[in-house]
């Protein structure tokens, strides 16, 4: 079988694979598929799937104690992903930086979140995981330099 290459950016190309591969191996956009190169071929992998189960969570009338006991109970049925609706965004920062090791605020605004356990990550959000780490220490040092103007030095 052969397949076109497709220039994509500047210094990328992409080939597509056959419909009837990708549907017997249960793929979709998004997933990931491991490559093997040798001198004369390169061979594609489908990688094991792992379900994330997500739940939607509604925290905008909820306690510090109430978020915590909702996040730790549904943990513990499977949920390792929540969609957080909130009006108070340090309070769930707090309950997560506090009591809910092993999670990362993968997206975090004044109203919504996004909760995400890193021990049961696939290696596909290793990406994702990076970038908010960025974000927490650029973070820290925005507050860094404020509590340094603030004293004065």
């Amino acid at each position: 079988m052969e397949r076109k290459l497709v220039k994509q950016g500047n210094n990328a190309l992409t080939v597509t694979l056959p419909h009837e591969w990708i549907k017997a191996k249960g793929l979709v956009a998004g997933d990931v598929v491991s490559l093997t190169p040798t001198d004369a071929s390169l061979s594609i992998f489908a990688s094991k799937k792992k379900f994330v189960l997500a739940k939607t969570l509604d925290f905008s009338k909820s306690n510090e104690k109430e978020v915590w006991h909702m996040l730790q109970s549904n943990y513990i049925r499977g949920y390792d992903r929540f969609n957080i609706t909130h009006k108070n965004p340090s309070l769930i920062q707090r309950v997560v930086e506090t009591s809910m090791t092993g999670f990362i605020l993968e997206t975090h605004t004044n109203s919504k979140s996004i909760l995400q356990s890193i021990v049961s990550t696939p290696q596909d959000s290793l990406e994702a995981i990076l970038k908010r780490v960025y974000f927490m220490f650029y973070e820290l040092s925005e507050k860094l330099v404020l509590v340094q103007v603030r004293k004065g030095a």
